[in-house]
C-alpha cells in the first residue's frame, strides 16, 4: 500500500511539489482500501504497478455507493492541478452532517507584532520559548536545519501544547455530535421495524 500511497501521478514539466496534494492521492487509496478491503492499483511488478497508477488504471465494485465513488475518483484525480482539496472534501454530499475539528494554528519562526498582537495562540507559544531560553534569532538560525533540530523540536512541542487542551474539547463536541447522529438513526430504525411489524400482523 506504501508504494500506492508515494507514487503519486504529476502532471506537466512544470508540476511543483504540494505536499497535499500528494497527502490527498494518499488519503484516496486509504479510503479505496477501507471501503473495498483491497488497495486500487494491482500489479504484479513494481514497474507495472508505476505503469498502473500513471494510466489511473482501477475499478471501483459497484458496491460501493456512488457518492462514496465520486469522492475517492476526485481524490485519485490523476491532475494535481484539479485534484479535490480538503475544503471541497468537507462540503461533498457523502461527508454532509459531519462537524470537523478546526485545524492547528501555524505560528511564524520569526513572530511580528501583528501576530503577537492577534493570535494568542502566538503569545502562549513565544512566552513560554522565551522562558526556555529560546530567542527568535535561534530560531532562525535552526529552521534551515529541519525538524530534527532541538530548538525546532521544542517549538513544535510547544506549539502543540499550546492549542491541544481546546482541540481536545473540540473533538469531544465533534464525538458527541456523531454519537447523537448515531442514535438518532438506530431510533429512526426501530421505529421504522415496528411500523412494519404492525403492518405486517394486519395483513
Amino acid at each position: 500500500m506504501a508504494d500506492q500511497c508515494k507514487n503519486c501521478p504529476k502532471s506537466g514539466a512544470n508540476w511543483q511539489y504540494s505536499g497535499q496534494k500528494v497527502d490527498i492521492w494518499a488519503l484516496g487509496v486509504l479510503l479505496y482500501y477501507l471501503l473495498v478491503g483491497m488497495t486500487p492499483f494491482k500489479a504484479d511488478t513494481i514497474f507495472d504497478l508505476k505503469a498502473a497508477i500513471l494510466k489511473g488504471d482501477y475499478r471501483t465494485p459497484d458496491y460501493v455507493s456512488t457518492f462514496a465513488s465520486s469522492m475517492i475518483s476526485r481524490m485519485l484525480d490523476m491532475n494535481p492541478a484539479t485534484r479535490i482539496h480538503v475544503e471541497e472534501m468537507k462540503k461533498t454530499y457523502w461527508l454532509s452532517g459531519n462537524r470537523f475539528p478546526k485545524s492547528y494554528v501555524q505560528c511564524s519562526l520569526a513572530p511580528n507584532h501583528e501576530e503577537l498582537e492577534k493570535s494568542e495562540v502566538a503569545r502562549t507559544v513565544w512566552t513560554k520559548l522565551n522562558d526556555y531560553g529560546i530567542s527568535t534569532e535561534m530560531m532562525v538560525d535552526a529552521a534551515p536545519k529541519g525538524a530534527r533540530n532541538a530548538i525546532i523540536g521544542t517549538y513544535r512541542i510547544v506549539l502543540y501544547q499550546a492549542q491541544a487542551v481546546e482541540h481536545d474539547k473540540e473533538r469531544i463536541k465533534v464525538h458527541d455530535h456523531i454519537e447523537r447522529q448515531a442514535e438518532r438513526k438506530r431510533q429512526a430504525t426501530k421505529q421504522h421495524l415496528k411500523t412494519r411489524s404492525k403492518t405486517c400482523a394486519l395483513l
